[in-house]
């Protein structure tokens, strides 16, 4: 019989800093959360353009829904997709941050989007 050691992993979170940026905190619990609790969008296979549609009718559609935070998958390919989305979210209306995933299986491939209150 083999003896095998296991070590113990440990997984470092950034700690959000607040008073920087509000919204990291958000975006922070919805990523460590794992649960497909938060919404998402899949624009793999898509063109830029199209792509960039859908995911602006996904943001005003979970914005209206009462959404804090959304997640848009575009997957890692050549970058265009991301760059393209990026620049898209650079000036929405409802976006009121958004960054890369620090998830190591995300990484480059998915964008979390902290979405500004709806006023009631």
């Amino acid at each position: 019989m083999a003896k095998r050691r296991i070590v113990n992993i440990e997984t470092v979170v950034p700690q959000a800093d607040e008073t920087k940026n509000p919204f990291e905190s958000v975006i922070a619990m919805a990523e460590m959360t794992s649960d497909g609790n938060t919404q998402n969008i899949d624009l793999h296979g898509e063109d830029s353009e199209t792509a960039v549609s859908l995911a602006d009718q996904f943001l005003h559609q979970q914005f209206l829904a009462g959404e804090s935070v959304v997640k848009i998958i575009h997957g890692r390919g050549t970058g265009a997709l991301r760059r393209a989305v990026a620049a898209m979210l650079k000036n929405h209306p409802v976006v009121e941050y958004f960054r890369d995933s620090l998830n190591t299986s995300e990484l480059g491939g998915v964008t979390y989007v902290a979405l500004a209150r709806r006023s009631k």
